[in-house]
């Protein structure tokens, strides 16, 4: 099938149900498939034991593991298509600045947004049967999971996916289970503040720093 399809790009990640994705890729290539295509590994050591073979014998050129920011990603996948390496560098470089100032804003904004959240979570927690209490906090929850993890704010993502699932339950549970249920989701909330500034550093360097014993000027990017 995929020989019968005009393919400017493939995105291999795994697992695959009966193999792996770099065995997949070799499968193809032996068969004369040179369709450009861009490995997902599954860790860093996923990317780390397979590089070489991906780089070297099966033409990869961009190899990222999980967990993967969406915005850096599709930065790098356009790269993958730019005329020459030094447009994809000026590409990536253009992309950083914009990227590293969002995730700049939104690290200012975060904590203003789970002070938002613990107000509503407060509130609801009076009148846990009130829907639309409990479903303000639903909605907060799931912005805050939506940006932040589109920005790489993995953890706090995750914290909020618990919190919106929480909520979205909340109205089937007895009285003591929601009192079980709200403990659970401030604890989450603490998480969640306790990750945000962590997170907000960790993106920054992987967007905008370089490792002490690197001194190349490719964009930081290019390097994840």
């Amino acid at each position: 099938t995929l020989n019968k399809e005009n393919l400017d790009l493939v995105i291999v990640c795994g697992p695959l149900p009966d193999k792996t994705g770099v065995d997949w890729i070799s499968d193809i290539r032996e068969k004369g498939n040179d369709v450009r295509c861009v490995f997902v590994g599954q860790s860093q050591k996923d990317v780390q034991i397979n590089k070489a073979k991906l780089e070297n014998e099966l033409g990869i050129s961009l190899i990222v593991h999980k967990p993967v920011i969406p915005f850096v990603f599709g930065a790098q996948i356009e790269g993958q298509f730019a005329e020459s390496a030094g447009a994809q560098a000026g590409k990536l470089k253009d992309f950083e600045t914009m990227f590293l100032a969002l995730v700049t804003k939104y690290a200012r904004m975060l904590p203003t947004k789970l002070s938002d959240l613990s107000a509503a979570i407060q509130k609801a927690k009076l009148d846990p049967n009130n829907i639309d209490l409990v479903g303000e906090v639903r909605a907060q929850a799931h912005k805050i999971k939506g940006t932040g993890g589109s920005l790489g704010f993995r953890l706090v993502g995750e914290a909020m996916a618990f919190i919106e699932a929480a909520a979205v339950a909340m109205p089937t549970k007895s009285h003591e289970e929601q009192q079980i249920s709200w403990a659970e989701i401030d604890r989450k909330l603490l998480e969640a503040q306790a990750a945000g500034e962590m997170e907000a550093r960790e993106v920054a360097q992987v967007v905008a720093g370089k490792d002490d014993n690197d001194a190349t000027d490719e964009p930081a990017m290019a390097r994840i």
